[in-house]
């Protein structure tokens, strides 16, 4: 379907305080979106969906492996990738004007 906008390679994530082995929420995920692509995540509360598309999109960093764009690692928020909570959310980094733009 074309070349990938978005790509995760390996890409895995644990809670926990460094040092401790913590809760591994993400383990091993790769997945390519390509432009126009419609890309649905299933499965049951608590098993990694919303960590995952935080990771996706810049918000937390994966305590393993890669995630790319189309200009290469992801490695923090953009405006090029946007995300709707299910409940209502502020950016702590965002002004208060940018929050409510």
């Amino acid at each position: 379907m074309g070349t990938a906008r978005l790509s995760a390679r390996a890409v895995g994530h644990r809670f926990g305080a460094a040092g401790d082995d913590g809760l591994e929420v993400v383990r091993d995920i790769d997945i390519s979106v390509a432009a126009g692509q419609f890309v649905a995540l299933v499965g049951p509360s608590g098993c990694g969906k919303s960590t995952l598309l935080r990771i996706l999109g810049g918000l937390i960093r994966p305590s393993q492996g890669q995630v790319d764009d189309s200009e290469g690692p992801v490695d923090g928020p953009s405006p090029k990738r946007a995300m709707v909570f299910q409940q209502p959310a502020l950016l702590p980094w965002l002004t208060v004007a940018q929050n409510i733009a």
